[in-house]
């Protein structure tokens, strides 16, 4: 954030990556973050930030900036024969992922994802399911999924990867957190955009593409930082007043870009989700925002979950 802002910063380190100030908030123990998908070029940062995130929740003792490397199942990962991962891909001619690899079928040898997921891990903290190009389940895969993704299993966990977000189905999409991953540095982006504000930092997770997408609204992303930023200290009687300027801002948004009005709506909320992990607000805050997600991006009402959502917020995070 420029020095003369009158946002103040959210919580972390300026100086380390957004994707690994996320991966500190996702590995630990009371992160109520299941499921991350990250999206980008094959091969590239998305790759190993998969395999960090992987690792992290694998891993028996994970300090602050990741896995420890040292512990049983981080050296099982780095033999490649971890036994509380799965990796899912897409396979056959018509590169698809089918649903034996999710449920059990008759004459298939693979292992599928409820089976795995059936029992607890045998020696990491979690079990993994590591589905690389997600866009690519098929509509019977892609629904016997959504179901496990709905109702996780206790100590399961979902790294997702597309290189192609729009082909990914929105009701997958919008039960985990979605991170870019064509990234760059905050001093590179500076660099290329001019000193950036905190909560362009935030809310562009290093993505040249997202952040230009904020700073041609900047005025109604700033002001949902600086609502964001007083939220702790807003009586719960600001509860609808909170929500009717965020369903302002959604608006503004929806008229200026030409998107459909829910489209907006889950912009703002994915843009709540992003400070409510970076601030560190408790579990079941940050749970409320991800199902509100979930709710809009389906067939709910937004003003309505909106309002719900400040309702239960708004007064508890003091």
């Amino acid at each position: 954030m420029s020095k003369d802002s009158s946002v103040s910063e959210p919580p972390a380190g300026r100086n380390r990556t957004p994707f690994a100030r996320l991966l500190e908030r996702a590995i630990g123990d009371d992160s109520s973050i299941h499921a991350v998908l990250l999206y980008g070029e094959e091969g590239g940062q998305r790759d190993s930030f998969a395999a960090e995130l992987a690792q992290g929740w694998l891993c028996a003792q994970p300090r602050e900036d990741g896995a420890c490397g040292e512990c049983k199942p981080c050296m099982q990962f780095s033999r490649d024969a971890a036994v509380d991962l799965l990796r899912i891909a897409p396979s056959g001619k018509s590169r698809l992922i089918r649903k034996q690899s999710i449920r059990p079928a008759k004459e298939s040898d693979e292992y599928p994802v409820s089976e795995f997921l059936r029992t607890p891990p045998l020696s990491a903290r979690n079990k993994v399911i590591w589905m690389a190009d997600v866009d690519r389940l098929g509509l019977d895969a892609a629904n016997s999924f959504l179901k496990i993704l709905e109702e996780p299993p206790e100590r399961s966990r979902f790294v997702l990867t597309t290189q192609h977000y729009s082909a990914v189905l929105p009701t997958i999409a919008s039960r985990a957190i979605g991170v870019p991953c064509e990234v760059g540095t905050p001093q590179e982006l500076a660099q290329d955009f001019g000193v950036l504000e905190n909560w362009e930092e935030l809310w562009a997770l290093g993505s040249r593409t997202r952040l230009e997408r904020l700073r041609s609204r900047r005025e109604s992303w700033r002001s949902l930082a600086e609502s964001l930023e007083s939220l702790p200290q807003r009586p719960r009687s600001a509860a609808l007043s909170v929500s009717e300027s965020w369903r302002e801002i959604a608006k503004q948004l929806a008229d200026d870009d030409s998107v459909p009005s829910r489209t907006a709506h889950c912009w703002v909320l994915e843009a709540v989700a992003l400070w409510a992990v970076e601030g560190g607000w408790r579990s079941q805050a940050i749970q409320h925002v991800l199902e509100s997600h979930r709710k809009v991006e389906g067939n709910v009402q937004p003003s309505l979950e909106f309002d719900a959502l400040c309702t239960t917020i708004v007064g508890a995070l003091r």
